[in-house]
C-alpha cells in the first residue's frame, strides 16, 4: 500500500515488512475491525515457544502491535516440492525431523498452535533450509496439545504430493504410524517420539 510492504492480511490483523535497528522485522497491527482487544496474548505465547526455539523471535509488542523477526522463505508446500525436483532427500529428511522436534517440544511445554492440520499457512522453510512455525494467533496453553500429531498428518497424507514422501520415507502401511500416534496421544512421552522418529528413519 503506497510505500509500506505488506506481508500478509487476515481476518483480525495486518502483517508489515519494516525496520528496526537496522533490521528487516515484520509488524503485526490489529485491525480495527478485529474480534480481540489486543495482541497481547499472542506475543505472550509466541513469547512462549520462543523459549524452546520454536516461532520468528519475538522482538517487541504493544496493546494493538507486535514486532517480531522477519522469516523470508517459501510455504512449506513449494519449499519441499522444490527439494522433491531437485532430489535432495537428505536435505528433506533433516527439514522434516527439525520441524517433528519443534512441535514435540510445543507439546512438552504444553503450547498448542492449533492450525498445524494447514501448515501450508504456517510453516515456512527459510533460505538457510530452516523450517519456522509462524502464526501464534490462534495457540494455546489450555488447550490440549497436537502439534505433533498435526505436522505429521499433514506432510505424509494431507501434502499435495504426501504420497512421494512416504516413498521416502519407506511407509507402506500408514496405519503403522497412526498406531504411533495414538500411543504418542495418550503418553507424549520421549520413548514414543524416539519410537517415531525411528519409524520414519530419522533417529
Amino acid at each position: 500500500m503506497g510505500n509500506i510492504s505488506v506481508l500478509g492480511k487476515g481476518t483480525t490483523s495486518i502483517v508489515l515488512k519494516g525496520v528496526k535497528d537496522d533490521k528487516t522485522v515484520a509488524i503485526k497491527v490489529l485491525r480495527k475491525d478485529a474480534n480481540r482487544p489486543s495482541v497481547i496474548d499472542e506475543a505472550k505465547r509466541l513469547e512462549l515457544a520462543n523459549k524452546v526455539g520454536v516461532g520468528p523471535k519475538l522482538i517487541g509488542y504493544r496493546d494493538k502491535v507486535l514486532v517480531m523477526e522477519y522469516v523470508e522463505g517459501k510455504g512449506i508446500v513449494e519449499g519441499l516440492k522444490g527439494l522433491l525436483d531437485q532430489h535432495q532427500i537428505p536435505e528433506i529428511k533433516r527439514i522434516i525431523k527439525d520441524l517433528l522436534t519443534q512441535c514435540y517440544n510445543l507439546d512438552r511445554l504444553g503450547l498448542d498452535h492449533g492450525e498445524l492440520s494447514y501448515a501450508d499457512k504456517h510453516v515456512i522453510i527459510t533460505r538457510n533450509m530452516r523450517p519456522v512455525i509462524i502464526d501464534f494467533e490462534s495457540a494455546s496453553t489450555t488447550r490440549k496439545t497436537a502439534n505433533l500429531t498435526s505436522i505429521i498428518q499433514y506432510i505424509f497424507y494431507r501434502l499435495p504430493y504426501s504420497e512421494h514422501i512416504r516413498q521416502i520415507f519407506g511407509i507402506t502401511d500408514l496405519n503403522a504410524l497412526y498406531s504411533l500416534l495414538r500411543r504418542y496421544k495418550r503418553e507424549k512421552s520421549d520413548d514414543i517420539f524416539k519410537s517415531i522418529l525411528e519409524f520414519l528413519g530419522l533417529h
